[in-house]
């Protein structure tokens, strides 16, 4: 899943160059927290359905570690997540070509 979504932002990373891009992410929770707020976050919900239609999300850590890895920053100051705690499920993210 992690090197598809390297793969994918490679192909866009010409046009980031040029304009950067605003992503509003889904993501994922590590299956400890899940476990530990079963009830309280519809990650499980997101895991299912994203995953019976092939599109597989990472956690908001795991998000950022690929874009570094292709060569993409996130504006620290624009970037937000929602709740904004460790159960934090969906992120906007400006990205800009290092």
């Amino acid at each position: 899943v992690e090197e598809n979504l390297k793969e994918h932002l490679q192909l866009w990373l010409p046009y980031i160059k040029k304009n950067g891009l605003l992503v509003i992410e889904l993501h994922t929770l590590k299956p400890e927290i899940t476990a530990k707020h079963l009830g309280e976050t519809p990650a499980t919900a997101y895991d299912a359905t994203h995953g019976f239609s092939d599109q597989y999300i990472v956690e908001v850590e795991v998000f950022h570690k690929i874009c570094n890895e292709v060569g993409l920053e996130v504006d620290k100051e624009l970037f937000k997540k929602y709740p904004n705690s460790e159960l934090a499920t969906v992120s906007i993210n400006l990205l800009k070509a290092k």
